[in-house]
């Protein structure tokens, strides 16, 4: 049902009016299913597809006055406006007096980058600081992003991030994007088994991190399958750079389950990408199933999960070996998965992918949501001052980001053998 307009995107920024510019899409890939667009486009272009749709909204008002709340991207990537060299706050007051100028008294949301939980460039980093954040929920800032601080901003850095007003994290930009290859899925088993692609070196905070053991563990166990049948399982390699990435996405679209370790940060492009052409993602950390709970909330029914961590969110175990037999009992489990369980598991996954992927195009024509109508509709109750729902969520918010610590600090004292 159509809803009034309620957001103003504010064009009188320069970066934000770039953005709301066609992105470069990339280009399409191929060896995959026809249906629906499939684009080889970074992960880091998530700020700009999400401005550009943003332009296209049906929801987006042109007159400031009768916003409600308004948009502008982060100054993620500009050394001028997120150097070293400036004072945490300098940013965040910048945009806050851009806001007072043009849509006075509203709550102003911030496009940041996509992953605020990894290296510091990856987002407008000063944003996320403890001093820029010191206002808590209060903030007039909203900040959104592809990744939410987690583990390795909250358990390394003991919440150096702040706590920040924010929304939901929104998906990472995936590979492809074709929710309707995802729901056309051909009834009865694929080609392939399993598909495996990922890296298992070069990712230093999945070393420190204990994750690359898992995923050497998973690769040699995936290998030993295929010299048995190689319509068991394959494995392919993917750098961090999304290198690969088109082989990936075929192979997941010829396969059942698709392999999702964690690298240097839970969440993976390729998570996404298998929910776009049909792939069950097959994840090994709990908090992966929870990464983006507006958009995946029942991802228990299009994912399934082997929890190898053994309580910590960071395991740092770095032998491959530890995690041998474990590697080898997925790969049996997934070899007998029931077929009525993965018929389930597949309308689950279509499902999902519908609200998991960024259309090229406004949604609208079609009658089908995506990720951004989600991203709007979380941006309609927005207020300068936060209800109490919003208020609930920030100190759910809270509490999750505290949990990480206390969990890892559990682990480490029994390592060491100490209560």
């Amino acid at each position: 049902m159509p809803t009034a307009p309620f957001f103003y995107l504010i064009v009188e920024d320069n970066k934000t009016a770039t953005l709301a510019s066609t992105p470069r899409w990339g280009r399409a890939l191929t060896g995959v299913p026809a249906a629906g667009e499939f684009q080889m486009t970074s992960w880091q272009q998530l700020p700009h597809v999400l401005i550009f749709r943003l332009a296209q909204h049906a929801e987006r008002t042109l007159d400031a006055r009768s916003a409600t709340c308004c948009v502008v991207a982060s100054p993620a990537g500009s050394n001028e406006e997120c150097g070293q060299l400036r004072k945490d706050s300098d940013v965040a007051d910048r945009i806050v007096q851009l806001g007072q100028r043009t849509c006075p008294g509203r709550p102003i949301v911030v496009v940041d980058g996509p992953d605020a939980d990894g290296t510091k460039d990856a987002v407008c980093h000063q944003l996320w600081s403890a001093r820029s954040c010191a206002r808590g929920g209060d903030d007039p800032l909203v900040r959104l992003t592809g990744n939410a601080p987690g583990i390795q901003s909250e358990v390394r850095t003991r919440l150096n991030r702040g706590s920040c007003r924010r929304l939901e994290p929104t998906p990472y930009l995936s590979h492809a994007r074709s929710p309707l290859a995802a729901a056309q899925v051909a009834p009865g088993r694929r080609r392939l088994r399993i598909a495996y692609a990922a890296a298992s070196w070069g990712h230093i905070d999945a070393e420190a991190h204990g994750f690359v053991a898992w995923r050497k563990a998973l690769r040699n166990a995936c290998k030993t399958a295929a010299r048995a049948d190689a319509a068991r399982c394959n494995w392919v390699w993917i750098s961090m750079s999304g290198q690969g990435a088109e082989q990936a996405v075929r192979q997941y679209a010829q396969g059942d389950f698709c392999l999702q370790p964690p690298g240097d940060t839970l969440p993976r492009p390729g998570m996404i990408d298998s929910l776009s052409v049909g792939c069950v993602p097959v994840l090994f950390h709990p908090a992966q199933a929870t990464l983006w709970p507006l958009h995946w909330p029942n991802a228990n029914r299009s994912s399934l999960l082997f929890d190898w961590t053994s309580g910590a969110p960071r395991p740092k175990t770095r032998a491959h070996a530890a995690y041998a037999e474990r590697a080898k009992a997925v790969v049996d489990a997934l070899l007998r998965v029931p077929d009525a369980e993965l018929r389930a598991l597949r309308k689950g996954v279509a499902e999902a992918a519908t609200t998991m992927l960024y259309a090229a195009k406004p949604t609208a024509a079609t009658g089908r949501s995506d990720a951004i109508d989600l991203i709007v509709r979380q941006m309609r109750p927005l207020r300068l001052l936060p209800d109490a729902a919003e208020r609930s969520r920030y100190a759910q918010q809270l509490a999750a980001r505290t949990g990480l610590l206390e969990a890892q600090r559990v682990y480490e004292r029994g390592r060491q053998g100490r209560p």
